[in-house]
């Protein structure tokens, strides 16, 4: 073989392996030999891409380790109180016990105990119950009350509070002996919130 077919031959085959190989590699366009899934440049770009998911992943980890290490540190007795505060779910009869319960400690009786959910919710993430009931009493006892509320731990929002004095007029006189001067009239209306 002569050299000069030789050198022909040689800058051939560096010809094909450039078009071949070595293009297709760079450009990602299929060559003559080979035809690569993408290009170097595409291929490094999702390198660095994978990378920084990697380190993503790997910051969202220590983060969840952070915000788990945060939780276990919380006393149980601040998880209990927060969650009587703010309680997933609220049974009706149990929240009507309660009402009562709360009317009782303070001395008072009530009347026309209602209980209904609040349809006006504008957070979608808590539901409330509306709580409305009449009481008789004196001035100290409903003072007493309103105290009840205002230091338990669940969260009262109370929309409505009117006082009135009790009416005589058209009490038969066996109503009049047991009447009491001094009693007032309060209607109530409050909210209770709960988490869905």
């Amino acid at each position: 073989m002569s050299p000069k077919l030789l050198n022909i031959l040689l800058i051939l085959a560096l010809v094909v392996m450039y078009y071949g190989l070595f293009e297709p590699m760079y450009t990602g366009q299929p060559g003559i030999v080979w035809s690569p899934e993408s290009s170097i440049a595409e291929l490094q770009l999702k390198n660095v891409q994978y990378t920084n998911a990697i380190n993503l992943v790997s910051a969202a980890i220590l983060g969840i380790k952070k915000i788990n290490e945060d939780y276990k540190a919380v006393p149980v007795a601040t998880i209990t109180k927060v969650e009587a505060m703010l309680p997933d779910v609220i049974d009706r009869f149990k929240l009507r016990n309660e009402v009562i319960s709360i009317a009782n400690n303070a001395g008072v009786a009530i009347t026309g105990l209602s209980i209904a959910e609040n349809g006006a919710n504008t957070n979608q993430n808590i539901k409330s119950y509306i709580i409305s009931f009449e009481v008789k009493a004196r001035y100290a006892l409903l003072k007493k009350l309103l105290q009840v509320y205002e230091n338990n731990i669940r969260f009262y929002t109370i929309d409505s509070f009117t006082i009135g004095t009790a009416d005589q007029k058209g009490l038969s006189p066996e109503d009049l002996l047991v009447f009491d001067k001094e009693a007032l009239i309060a209607k109530v209306t409050y909210t209770v919130s709960y988490l869905k």
